[in-house]
């Protein structure tokens, strides 16, 4: 008995010291890998990269950018009449591009208001013209005119009266003579009241025929604003890229068309903003055109202000499609704006240089896309 119990004790001493001894060693084992991993972990950070790419994702968008153009105000979704522009035309700036069904009617009630405003400005012309002061002058004259010649005709009447009293003159004369009389001061009568209806003009008269002008006036300035809301303009000089909608049409929620000036191509890169403060303008920068593989140059001209949520997206399904990013606007060197001026909205792939930053990371952005 005492025996068995020796063996159980021996074996149980044993055992204790097998699992002391295995887990000494897995601990000795993780701490010198442990130290390991750390010891090259400082040995990579402190490689230094003399030249660090910055990569992003972007677009290929005329500097100008691309106007969705509307009919403005309140015939914003009007049918359209007449279209003057089709797809690939050059535009100048205030080039009319389309008219909508109002426009003939407009176009005629500013025919109707400048006729009131020449009807306002001969009245007003008129009632000026009743107190010129050689008018006035001159219907003086003609009146003491007149009063002169009454004055003879009086006389010649005296005359006729002694005459026909002795039977020297015929009755008739006598009535021809005293007829020319009566038209004589029936006529200075009739001037002398016109000179007083011109000297008696009114001030309340001129300023309500002043006011009448200007009423004439602004509703023709009214006219001509409505007549032209049923124009649609060129906002700038460009080529037209896409119609939406024709004659006969209604402009919908597409607008009418879509225009732009693609003389200067830029490329919009989008870059996180994690890297933003790594590029600055002036920067080189070296695109590609995913599709074509097109490649060219450009110098960043613009850095945006906002930072948005990533809209170029990256063919990678594991890439983070909430990132965050900020615009960055490149001019495309010239030689390369007539091949690019057809591909507008096209994907690209933008790479930066940077100087190396002090902790020498690795390149950061989209560098999926350029593997």
């Amino acid at each position: 008995m005492a025996d068995r119990w020796g063996r159980r004790a021996s074996l149980i001493v044993s055992s204790v010291l097998l699992v002391s001894t295995c887990g000494f060693a897995a601990r000795f084992h993780l701490a010198r890998g442990a130290k390991e991993e750390t010891s090259a972990t400082e040995n990579e950070l402190v490689i230094p990269s003399e030249i660090e790419a910055i990569a992003a994702l972007g677009r290929i968008e005329p500097a100008s950018r691309i106007r969705r153009i509307v009919p403005p105000g309140e015939s914003r979704t009007g049918t359209i009449a007449k279209m003057h522009v089709s797809a690939g035309d050059w535009v100048a700036k205030e080039q009319i591009l389309a008219e909508l069904d109002n426009h003939e009617r407009l176009a005629a009630d500013i025919a109707v208001s400048q006729s009131l405003v020449q009807v306002a400005e001969s009245k007003l012309n008129q009632i000026l013209a009743g107190i010129h002061p050689l008018r006035i002058d001159a219907k003086r004259v003609e009146i003491e005119t007149v009063s002169s010649q009454l004055k003879m005709l009086e006389l010649d009447l005296r005359r006729a009266q002694k005459l026909v009293s002795s039977s020297a003159m015929s009755a008739q004369m006598f009535e021809e003579t005293k007829w020319k009389v009566e038209n004589a001061t029936l006529v200075q009568e009739r001037l002398r009241k016109e000179l007083s209806e011109i000297e008696d003009v009114r001030e309340v008269d001129i300023q309500l025929a002043r006011a009448e002008l200007a009423k004439a006036k602004a509703e023709l300035q009214k006219s001509i604003v409505r007549c032209k809301l049923s124009e649609v303009r060129s906002p700038i000089d460009g080529q037209i890229l896409r119609i939406h909608a024709r004659e006969g049409e209604a402009v919908g929620d597409l607008g009418l068309l879509e225009m732009a000036n693609v003389n200067q191509m830029q490329a919009v890169a989008e870059v996180f903003e994690a890297d933003a403060s790594r590029v600055s303008i002036g920067m080189r920068a070296h695109m590609n055109v995913v599709s074509s593989g097109l490649k060219f140059g450009g110098t960043v001209v613009e850095l945006g202000k906002l930072v948005g949520r990533q809209v170029v997206l990256s063919g990678d399904p594991v890439s983070d499609v909430d990132a965050r990013v900020i615009e960055v606007r490149i001019n495309v060197d010239s030689e390369s704006v007539d091949v690019l001026s057809h591909l507008s909205n096209a994907r690209v792939e933008v790479v930066f240089q940077a100087a190396a930053s002090p902790a020498g990371d690795a390149p950061t952005g989209h560098s999926e896309a350029l593997e």
